[in-house]
């Protein structure tokens, strides 16, 4: 037979995992100072503080998540007195593969064309070019899209070329992709720099 101290302990246990699991309800904030809400079917508002990520004004319906014997007000319906949220976009802008304008003395890498593409905010470039006589670090490719340069030079990536030496790309104002910062690329023609950058123009 099961003891009466055996049902008490379960009763005891079960209601403690009832506590700190979270259920979610609808409910009607009565007043704000000290806030306070009252869930639907019940008749007086609930007990104790209410804690809130919004402020609603009195009257507005709220989502309450009662956690733990807590209450946390969690959202709330939309009203005029609340701000507008902005809308997204219906969908992502995304362009197609177009090619960068490769700088005199530098080479198209077969299979590898320098080329770019708009995926929202974002500019992808990917390609390699190869070096040769009279290329300079200084200009290894434009981007033709003014709307994808930065206002100012601005870093969009690094690249190891296939010599094994670092260095760092940056974009200009006028969208000429070259080599700053830390290098390590010599002079000698045929070294090829991939180009795979992803940047967010700087437009300020």
């Amino acid at each position: 037979m099961i003891g009466l101290d055996y049902l008490v302990s379960t009763i005891a246990r079960l209601s403690a995992r009832v506590d700190i699991t979270p259920s979610f309800q609808w409910a009607t904030v009565t007043a704000t100072n000290p806030l306070q809400v009252r869930l639907d079917g019940m008749t007086e508002p609930l007990a104790g503080s209410v804690d809130a990520l919004v402020m609603p004004p009195v009257g507005r319906r709220v989502m309450v998540m009662v956690w733990n014997r807590r209450a946390i007000i969690m959202g709330a319906l939309r009203g005029p007195d609340l701000p507008e949220i902005p809308k997204m976009p219906d969908e992502i802008v995304s362009t197609d593969w177009r090619p960068l304008t490769v700088s005199s003395g530098w080479g198209e890498v077969r299979g590898h064309t320098p080329s770019f593409r708009r995926w929202g905010d974002l500019v992808i470039i990917s390609g390699a070019v190869e070096r040769r006589v009279g290329g300079y670090l200084s200009s290894l490719a434009t981007m033709p899209d003014a709307a994808l340069r930065p206002v100012g030079t601005q870093f969009i990536g690094s690249s190891v070329t296939s010599r094994g030496q670092a260095s760092e790309l940056y974009m200009s104002g006028s969208g000429v992709v070259s080599v700053q910062g830390y290098t390590a690329i010599g002079d000698d023609p045929g070294m090829i720099v991939p180009l795979s950058c992803v940047y967010m123009p700087v437009k300020k």
